[in-house]
């Protein structure tokens, strides 16, 4: 699919694979409309993704934090 979405935990996702250049008049107006769409009251995706379809469909695997580290856990950030 080229845009979905998806209600996740308390928040709600969404995904657009779509190249929308800036110098594309249309691609400029989509992107201005999406935007318009999740920020508005219509933006209520039905489907429902557990924690362990989210880490799938992302490709990740879950952190368990007990404590906050205050440490990024992503392997290539090197602001550390």
């Amino acid at each position: 699919a080229l845009m979905f979405e998806y209600k996740v935990g308390k928040g709600k996702l969404f995904v657009c694979s779509l190249n929308l250049p800036e110098n594309d008049a249309g691609a400029r107006y989509l992107k201005s409309s999406i935007i318009s769409y999740v920020k508005g009251d219509k933006f209520n995706p039905e489907i429902e993704l557990t924690d362990e379809q989210f880490y799938k469909l992302c490709h990740a695997k879950p952190v368990v934090v007990i404590e906050n580290t205050n440490e990024a856990f992503n392997a290539n950030d090197v602001t550390m």
